[in-house]
C-alpha cells in the first residue's frame, strides 16, 4: 500500500493536519487556518531533477494560510510519478486529454490532492474516492468532518486549497495577447473596473484583470457556484483580507505568469448589488 510518506512528493505535504481556527476577540471575524499549494511548470525538454525540488512555504499575511509555491521547469518524470497516484477513473480522465498542459495541469493538481487528503484524513491514498456536483466541485466520498478542499488547473499551473471550513482556490497562466477589456465589462462589476483602470496601461492592467478574475471564480468556489454566476459577484465589496491573492512573476529559470487567488469565508465574494440569482449562462469561449 502507498502512503504519502512513501510517494516521490513526500517533500510537497502539508502539516499531518489542519489547525483550528484562532479565537478571535469579539465582533472580529473568526481566522480560518488553510494550507494551500500553488505549482508552476514550464515546458522544457524532459530533465527534472533527481531531488524533488524543495518547496517554499510562505504565511500569507492578514490571513490564517499557510502557502506553498513550487516550480518544475520540466514536469515530465514528475508527471510519470503524478500519473501513478491516481484512481482509475481519474487517469482515465486525465488520458483523454488532448492538450498536454492542461493534462499536465489536471495530473499534478489531482496527485496533490490526493496525497494531502491521505495525510489529514487517515484514509489510505489508494481509497481515496473523489465525486463531482454539478458545477464540477469534488468531495470526497464518502466526506469527511473538518476538511474541505478545492482545487484549480490549467495549462501552465494548479493549485489545490485545505481548510477545515469551506473554500475556494483559482489559479490562471496570465495571456498578454487575451482581449480582457470585452470580458470585463460583461462580468466585472463596475468597483472592479474601476480598480483595473487605476493600474497603468499594458502589463500592469492585464495582471490586475487576472487577479481579479482569480478572486471572482475562488468565491464562486466558496459559494459552491459554477461559472455561469460570474458576473452577479462582486469581489471589491468585501474585505480583502478575506480574500489573498498575488501574481508570481517569471523568475529564473522562465516560469509561467501565473495569478491566483483564495477564498476564506462566504463574504470572500457577495452578490453585486440589484441582483437576485444566479441564471445559467455559458461562458463566452475556453480563454484558460
Amino acid at each position: 500500500m502507498v502512503t504519502p510518506q512513501d510517494s516521490p512528493f513526500a517533500g510537497w505535504l502539508g502539516p499531518d493536519r489542519l489547525a483550528e481556527p484562532a479565537r478571535n476577540r469579539p465582533g472580529e471575524r473568526p481566522s480560518l487556518t488553510a494550507q494551500a499549494f500553488i505549482v508552476r511548470f514550464g515546458t522544457a525538454t524532459p530533465s527534472f531533477p533527481q531531488a524533488t525540488p524543495q518547496p517554499a512555504w510562505s504565511t500569507l499575511p492578514n490571513a490564517s494560510v499557510r502557502l506553498m509555491t513550487l516550480e518544475l521547469a520540466s514536469p515530465a518524470e514528475a508527471l510519470a510519478q503524478a500519473h501513478g497516484l491516481l484512481a482509475d477513473e481519474q487517469r482515465a480522465k486525465a488520458d483523454s486529454i488532448r492538450q498536454p498542459g492542461r493534462r499536465a495541469g489536471y495530473v499534478l493538481a489531482h496527485a496533490l490532492l490526493r496525497l494531502n487528503l491521505a495525510r489529514l484524513s487517515d484514509v489510505a491514498l489508494d481509497r481515496i474516492e473523489l465525486r463531482y456536483d454539478g458545477s464540477g466541485r469534488p468531495t470526497m466520498s464518502p466526506p469527511v468532518p473538518g476538511l474541505c478542499f478545492s482545487i484549480s488547473y490549467g495549462a501552465a499551473a494548479c493549485a489545490v486549497a485545505l481548510a477545515p471550513q469551506p473554500i475556494g482556490i483559482d489559479v490562471e497562466a496570465i495571456r498578454d495577447d487575451l482581449d480582457w477589456p470585452g470580458i470585463a465589462a460583461r462580468f466585472f462589476s463596475p468597483l472592479e473596473r474601476a480598480r483595473i483602470e487605476t493600474c497603468p496601461a499594458g502589463q500592469a492592467q492585464t495582471e490586475a484583470f487576472f487577479e481579479t478574475w482569480c478572486r471572482k471564480e475562488a468565491a464562486l468556489k466558496r459559494l459552491g457556484k459554477g461559472i455561469d454566476a460570474a458576473e452577479f459577484i462582486d469581489t471589491e465589496t468585501t474585505e480583502r483580507r478575506l480574500a489573498p491573492s498575488g501574481v508570481l512573476a517569471q523568475g529564473k529559470p522562465p516560469m509561467p505568469r501565473v495569478a491566483w487567488a483564495l477564498a476564506l469565508s462566504e463574504v470572500s465574494g457577495r452578490l453585486a448589488p440589484g441582483t437576485s440569482g444566479f441564471p445559467r449562462r455559458s461562458w463566452p469561449g475556453d480563454w484558460r
